[in-house]
């Protein structure tokens, strides 16, 4: 009489499960953020190349010759040197009252370490980029920090509408999202918080 008899698998193949494939899908997503933000570091990086650079005892301003929108990311300022050509003229300089709307924007940034902030909320996206909340929370710390720079700015006395235009001007050019900057998204909601006495609003959206 011939019995069967079941033998194990020993051909080592890898079983393709529901949970491997939602591990290797989370994992993807998580590199792919990850890498948007260390490019983000390399490109700001390679803004130096060329760039004028001078340093204060509070930060280091790095007058880049590329198109950006004036940001600053930990303790570095970078502002774009318009009198390079720009597809055959020269561009106007920025005006030296822009410039201190600027650093003072930029350095109170600096002073609240909103880099800081920024870069593991950036990692927590990564982590988390598959729950919206994480994006949610990420676009309000964002406009928080922007709120919170603005407010430094019009209580050092500089005056509101002269701000706003700088405001208006620096929008274009490439702005990191990694960075603390003067980002189009935000203007019509920073206009408008400039207008209204709400200065406890700024520390309430920020905790949350």
């Amino acid at each position: 009489v011939w019995t069967g008899e079941v033998l194990p698998d020993e051909s080592g193949g890898f079983a393709v499960t529901p949970e491997s494939l939602c591990l290797g899908l989370y994992l993807l997503g998580a590199v792919l953020i990850a890498g948007v933000m260390a490019w983000q570091v390399v490109r700001i990086h390679r803004l130096r190349r060329g760039a004028e650079i001078s340093r204060t005892g509070d930060y280091t301003l790095v007058r880049t010759r590329q198109e950006i929108a004036s940001f600053s990311f930990l303790r570095t300022i970078y502002v774009w040197d318009q009198t390079s050509k720009l597809m055959g003229h020269v561009a106007c300089t920025i005006l030296p009252m822009e410039l201190a709307a600027i650093l003072a924007h930029e350095s109170s940034h600096i002073a609240h370490r909103h880099s800081i902030e920024r870069i593991l909320m950036e990692l927590m996206k990564a982590l988390l980029w598959w729950n919206p909340f994480a994006w949610i929370a990420a676009r309000r710390l964002t406009e928080a920090e922007e709120f919170e720079a603005d407010n430094d700015v019009l209580n050092s006395g500089y005056n509101r509408a002269e701000y706003m235009q700088t405001i208006f001007r620096q929008l274009f050019g490439y702005s990191p999202e990694i960075a603390n900057g003067l980002r189009n998204s935000l203007t019509k909601k920073r206009f408008k918080m400039m207008t209204m006495q709400t200065k406890s609003r700024h520390g309430l959206l920020r905790l949350a």
